[in-house]
């Protein structure tokens, strides 16, 4: 019975993995959202970036070369909603939590 059970998850995880992946962009692995703050003179400012493990995003310092982290902007922008969008598509059933960007 517990092999059975085990079976059903793993397939809903593998058919999960295939309808996000046909679904459009998905981020490489070891990568995540964050968020970070810019301090301005007189006020401080939010902006989003994605973070992986190792670099995997193409670098603005040189053809070729690659960089952990790009840039998304502030909230409210094309790429940081973007990306909102995706993250969405790969965890539907994840309750946002509260004050969580």
């Amino acid at each position: 019975m517990r092999l059975d059970t085990q079976r059903k998850t793993f397939c809903r995880a593998e058919c999960g993995i295939q309808r996000i992946a046909a679904s459009g962009e998905v981020a490489p692995k070891g990568c995540h959202l964050a968020r970070y703050q810019a301090r301005g003179q007189y006020k401080a400012y939010w902006y989003y970036k994605l973070q992986a493990d190792t670099p995997v995003f193409p670098s603005k310092k040189g053809q070729g070369q690659l960089s952990r982290y790009q840039h998304l902007g502030a909230a409210g922008t094309q790429a940081h909603t973007d990306t909102k969008r995706i993250r969405s598509k790969a965890n539907p059933q994840k309750k946002r939590r509260r004050g969580s960007h």
